[in-house]
C-alpha cells in the first residue's frame, strides 16, 4: 500500500489513505509514540514496528500547500520543536492548528517516501542514522540518505 498510496489520493479526489505506519528505509522501525504518550509535544521516537495505535498514522492532503501527519492514538500532528538553526530539531506531536511546521511535503525518492517540513524546508530524520530503538526522530537538512526515506501503508508487515 506504500506507494500505490500517496501518488495516487493526492492526483484525485479520492478518499485518502487508510491509516498506517511509516517505516524507516534504513532501520526498518516505525515512527512510534513512546509507551501510547499523547501529551503535547511528545518527542517521537522509532521503535520495533508493531501496529499498534500508537505507531498508526493518518497522512491527509491539504491539496497544493501540503500533507497533515495524524497520530491516529491523539489526533494531534506532526510538528517539529523549536527551530534550531541548522536542523536538529525534535518531531513532535501537537495539537493541529493549520501552521505550515505542521505540513508536509512528499517525495517518492524511488525506494520510498522523503517528508520534508514545509515551514522549515527540513527532513524527517533518524537521529544520526541509529538502528536502535528509542531513537528520537528529527528534522534535518535533506541529504538523502535512507534514514530520511520512509515507507507508508497500512500492510507493512510488524
Amino acid at each position: 500500500m506504500l506507494a500505490t498510496g500517496l501518488a495516487g489520493h493526492a492526483a484525485s479526489a479520492q478518499r485518502p489513505p487508510p491509516p498506517g505506519t511509516l517505516q524507516s528505509i534504513a532501520s526498518g522501525k516505525c515512527a512510534d509514540l513512546p509507551s501510547g504518550e499523547t501529551g503535547e509535544g511528545t518527542e517521537l521516537i522509532q521503535f520495533d514496528c508493531h501496529g499498534g495505535r500508537n505507531q498508526q498514522w493518518t497522512i491527509e492532503s491539504l491539496g497544493a500547500v501540503g500533507w497533515r501527519i495524524l497520530s491516529v492514538m491523539s489526533g494531534k500532528c506532526l510538528d517539529t520543536k523549536a527551530r534550531r538553526s541548522g536542523g536538529g530539531a525534535y518531531v513532535v506531536e501537537v495539537s493541529c492548528d493549520g501552521s505550515l511546521s505542521q505540513l508536509w511535503s512528499i517525495r517518492n525518492d524511488g525506494n520510498g517516501y522523503v517528508l520534508q517540513n514545509v515551514a522549515s524546508r527540513l527532513c524527517l530524520d533518524v537521529l544520526g542514522g541509529s538502528s536502535a530503538s528509542g531513537t528520537k526522530l528529527i528534522a534535518w537538512r535533506c541529504t538523502g540518505e535512507r534514514n530520511q526515506t520512509w515507507r507508508y501503508g497500512s500492510d507493512l508487515p510488524p
